[in-house]
């Protein structure tokens, strides 16, 4: 069972996000949490609040601004 819209196209929308996401994420769109000596996170990690928009609209499942961060950050997802 597939928790994804029934918007067409919502498949290939969200897998595109995910990976630009990772992308980012590869690029430093995000600080790593800091751990200490007995594995006790010191300070949380954060995200870009580009990284936020685009959390915000996968998990409200609007199909606008999901299409739109896509095309907006396409550098993201093509291959270099």
């Amino acid at each position: 069972m597939s928790n994804l819209p029934n918007w067409p196209g919502a498949s290939a929308a969200y897998s595109r996000a995910y990976r630009i996401m990772s992308n980012m994420a590869r690029k430093g769109y995000v600080t790593p949490p800091i751990i200490g000596k007995r594995g006790r996170v010191l300070k949380s990690g954060h995200i870009s609040q580009e990284m936020e928009d685009y959390v915000k609209a996968l998990n409200s499942g609007d199909e606008e601004t999901i299409k739109g961060l896509n095309l907006q950050y396409l550098d993201y997802d093509l291959p270099r």
